[in-house]
């Protein structure tokens, strides 16, 4: 097992798509910190660290997709995985190192992102407005999260042999969870009703009526629940609730990380099962 995680980490150095995903990362936290800084000079509207410092959470399953499915396809459709195999060593260690690889890299990327972040923001934004606590809390909870992406990501490519195949799996999933992420957040914050609108036709001005009609979209209780469990569960969800992007301000759901560590569970014993069964010659 120390060989094999050896082995995979010299490749990794040595990874022009793990370089990549690396300088992504840091010009976009580059790019978030001066677009933040630009938009309080100009709008004078006050932003703080809080502001962008997890918002990579919401586009690292993007990232870590395109990382995952290059990096472990080509060693399987390249005849990697068959060498070691021949080798003597154990499928289930094989994939074992794999998914530490790719999630020994996903901690790197992520802590590049940060350390980029911080460090071009501090003197430029305004102090944390969220206690630290929270903060903690909430990147630490954004790394399990990655660790789930990672092991959906080496499910599917370490079981399917078309490196085409496993590329466009991965990042097609990346974009349907994010998706519906983002369309499960929009029908909860449906309101209950909507107050009818006049408008003048002079100053074409809206005008309150105070006249109320029910929204059909507006989750009845029991549809609500499921789809509050879906939001907290899938990881695209749980990206969105991380990030604050849709939310007023940094918020903390101890539920979150024991759902990753849920589809780390499920993923990594499922992949073992496949993996383990599936002929490579």
């Amino acid at each position: 097992m120390r060989n094999l995680i050896s082995a995979n980490l010299h490749r990794l150095w040595k990874s022009k798509v793990f370089w990549g995903c690396e300088i992504v990362g840091a010009l976009y936290a580059l790019f978030l910190s001066q677009a933040l800084y630009m938009d309080m000079q100009t709008n004078g509207i006050p932003q703080c660290l809080d502001s962008g410092l997890c918002n990579y959470i919401v586009f690292f399953g993007i990232i870590l997709a395109v990382f995952c499915s290059l990096y472990l396809g080509s060693e399987l459709g390249d005849g990697t995985i068959r060498n070691k195999v021949a080798a003597g060593h154990r499928k289930s260690r094989i994939y074992l190192a794999s998914l530490l690889a790719c999630a020994i890299a996903a901690t790197i990327m992520y802590l590049t992102y940060l350390i980029v972040y911080l460090a071009a923001s501090m003197p430029r934004l305004l102090p944390l407005k969220a206690d630290i606590a929270t903060v903690v809390a909430i990147l630490a909870s954004g790394l399990v999260l990655a660790l789930a992406y990672c092991a959906l990501y080496t499910l599917i490519a370490m079981t399917v042999s078309n490196k085409a195949v496993v590329s466009t799996a991965c990042i097609l999933l990346a974009f349907v969870l994010f998706l519906m992420g983002i369309a499960i957040r929009q029908r909860l914050e449906q309101p209950e009703t909507f107050e009818i609108l006049d408008y003048d036709s002079v100053t074409h001005e809206e005008i309150y009526t105070g006249q109320y009609i029910s929204n059909n979209k507006y989750l009845q209780p029991s549809k609500r629940q499921v789809y509050e469990f879906l939001d907290d569960f899938l990881p695209g969800g749980q990206g969105l609730n991380l990030s604050g992007m849709m939310k007023p301000e940094l918020t903390f759901d101890g539920i979150l990380p024991l759902y990753s560590l849920c589809i780390v569970a499920l993923a990594t014993s499922t992949g073992l099962i496949l993996f383990t069964r599936k002929d490579l010659y």
